[in-house]
């Protein structure tokens, strides 16, 4: 298939529609909230890239060429659970960032906690790490480097990106915190060890949001 859009590169091509359909499934999520909603973003980000790669033609990169670092081989499965562990102190270091971010900006009313359907399961611990890690740790900070944003900057821009689109305000000390290390992790592996490390964090914070409401 010819590519549609050949003045654009395709990495630009595969950021710009996998973050039109990320924050298209946010806004969805917002206007109409309920436990389908939850998937909404990460999977219309996947229809975004899956459209952008549609539209990039033979130039698009496939799906393994933006899990795995190119020109490196796949570390072993034995090489990549060590990393894993990272996903604890990221944890402690995250949820205390927020704890400290509420004690200074408690909230106006009430809250309450989120069940934990098989909805939410599916969007934190599966769909929602894929869909983030290759948007803010691989695409966006690729794309914006190659239209001429330094890569340090872009990894930066990219974190605050990251955080802001969660909407929320206590969280996103913690959240940019998060996404630095992601980067560093996707920057030393390779995006699918970021994304392993992204699950287990998540798995972790609905099994502390379970037992500590």
């Amino acid at each position: 298939m010819p590519p549609l859009s050949p003045a654009i590169p395709p990495i630009p091509l595969l950021a710009a529609t996998t973050l039109a359909g990320s924050l298209a499934g946010r806004l969805l999520a917002f206007a109409s909230p309920g436990p389908g909603t939850l998937l909404a973003s990460p999977l219309l980000a996947l229809g975004g890239l899956l459209l952008g790669q549609a539209l990039a033609g033979k130039d698009a990169p496939p799906l393994p060429a933006l899990l795995l670092s190119p020109g490196r081989p796949a570390p072993s499965w034995r090489r990549r659970l060590p990393l894993l562990a990272t996903a604890l102190p990221l944890l402690l270091a995250v949820q205390g960032l927020s704890l400290l971010a509420g004690l200074l900006f408690p909230p106006t009313g009430p809250t309450a906690a989120l069940p934990l359907t098989p909805a939410l399961l599916a969007s934190s611990c599966l769909l929602a790490p894929l869909a983030e890690e290759l948007l803010y740790r691989r695409l966006l900070p690729q794309g914006l480097s190659l239209l001429g944003l330094p890569g340090q900057a872009a990894h930066l821009l990219c974190a605050l990106l990251f955080a802001a689109a969660h909407l929320n305000p206590r969280a996103f000390p913690g959240l940019f915190l998060l996404a630095l290390a992601l980067s560093w992790i996707q920057a030393r592996k390779d995006t699918l060890q970021a994304i392993l490390v992204h699950a287990l964090f998540n798995a972790c914070t609905l099994l502390l949001l379970a037992l500590l409401p």
